[in-house]
C-alpha cells in the first residue's frame, strides 16, 4: 500500500517536473487555502455589515456593507476559477472593478471621517474627492490600455502576467490618497494633543481615528507586497487580505461608534429621568398654601353659602 502511494507521488513529481515548477504548484495550493479563509472572514463580514445597515440605515455603513460584498464575491471568483468554468476574463474584469470600486469605498469612508474629524473643512472633501477620481480612471486605464494577460496554471488558477505596473499605479493613488488621510488624521492628533495631554490616547480610541489608521497601514503594506510580486503571478490575490483586515476594522469602528451613541443616549434618558424626579421631589415639598386643600375649599364655600 505504501509503495502504490510513494509510486503514486513520483509520479506526480515527475508530471510537474522541475523544482520550479514544484515551487509554483506549493503557490497554487497555499492560495486556494488562505483564499478560503479570507471567503469564511468576508461572509461573517457581509453578515455583521448587513446588520449594521438594518439598525442604523446611515450611509456610510452601506459603503461599508458594498466593500464587504465586493470583496466576498471577488474570493468567491477566484476560488471558483479550478473549480469550475469561469473563464480568467471574467474574473480579470471582476477583480479590476471591485478592486478600484472597494477601494474608493473604503477612502470615502476615511476621507468622511477626516472631514468630521476636521470640523468639516471643505477643501479637504474637495481634494479627496479629486483623489477618489482615479480610482475610476484605473478602472478604465485597465480595461484599455493596460490590459494585462492572464493564464491558468497546474491546477486552473488564473495567473496575471506583467502584474507590476498595474500594482505600482494603485500603489500610487493609495499612497497619495492615504497621506493625505494621514496628515489630516494627524493634524486632529496634535490638536487633541494640545487640548487633552496624557489623556489622548483615550480620546484617539474613543473617535475610532486608530481603526482609521490602521487601514490606511494595510492598504500601503498589501499594495506594496503585490508590487514587488511576493507570490508571483498570484500576487494580485493578495488583495483578499487587506480586504479581510480593513473590512474588520472599519466593521469594528463603525460597531464601536454605534455602542457609544447608545451608551450617551442612555446617559440623557438618565438625565432627563433624575431631572424629573428632581422637580417632581421639588414641587411635592412645596408650602401648602400653593396647594390649597380640597376640603378647605369646600368648608369656605359652605361658609359663604351659609352666610
Amino acid at each position: 500500500m505504501n509503495s502504490t502511494i510513494v509510486d503514486e507521488y513520483d509520479r506526480f513529481m515527475s508530471c510537474i517536473g522541475t523544482a520550479k515548477e514544484s515551487y509554483r504548484f506549493m503557490e497554487s495550493q497555499y492560495t486556494l487555502v488562505y483564499m478560503s479563509i479570507c471567503l469564511t472572514c468576508t461572509v461573517w463580514q457581509v453578515m455583521t455589515a448587513a446588520s449594521l445597515l438594518w439598525h442604523s440605515r446611515k450611509w456610510l455603513h452601506l459603503a461599508v456593507l458594498a466593500n464587504v460584498s465586493m470583496a466576498f464575491f471577488v474570493i468567491l471568483c477566484s476560488l471558483l476559477s479550478p473549480l469550475s468554468s469561469v473563464s480568467c476574463d471574467f474574473r480579470f474584469w471582476v477583480s479590476i472593478i471591485c478592486v478600484n470600486l472597494g477601494g474608493c469605498c473604503i477612502q470615502s469612508i476615511l476621507l468622511y471621517k477626516a472631514y468630521i474629524c476636521n470640523n468639516r473643512s471643505k477643501w479637504l472633501l474637495v481634494f479627496g474627492s479629486v483623489i477618489n477620481a482615479g480610482y475610476f480612471a484605473l478602472i478604465f486605464i485597465y480595461a484599455t490600455l493596460g490590459r494585462v494577460e492572464s493564464h491558468r496554471d497546474f491546477i486552473g488558477n488564473c495567473v496575471l502576467d506583467n502584474l507590476e505596473w498595474p500594482a505600482l499605479a494603485k500603489l500610487g493613488l493609495d499612497v497619495a490618497s492615504n497621506i493625505f488621510l494621514s496628515f489630516a488624521f494627524l493634524s486632529v492628533v496634535r490638536r487633541h494633543y494640545r487640548m487633552f495631554g496624557n489623556n489622548m490616547h483615550k480620546i484617539l480610541f474613543s473617535n475610532s481615528m486608530i481603526f482609521s489608521i490602521g487601514v490606511i497601514a494595510s492598504n500601503i503594506i498589501t499594495a506594496i507586497l503585490i508590487s514587488c510580486r511576493a507570490v508571483g503571478g498570484l500576487s494580485a490575490d493578495l488583495y483578499s487580505f487587506d480586504w479581510v483586515i480593513t473590512g474588520y476594522l472599519l466593521i469594528k469602528q463603525f460597531s464601536m461608534d454605534k455602542k457609544s451613541e447608545e451608551e450617551d443616549d442612555e446617559d440623557i434618558s438618565q438625565v432627563q429621568t433624575t431631572t424629573s424626579s428632581i422637580l417632581s421631589a421639588h414641587i411635592s415639598d412645596l408650602p401648602s398654601h400653593h396647594h390649597p386643600n380640597t376640603n378647605q375649599v369646600n368648608a369656605e364655600r359652605f361658609h359663604w353659602s351659609k352666610e
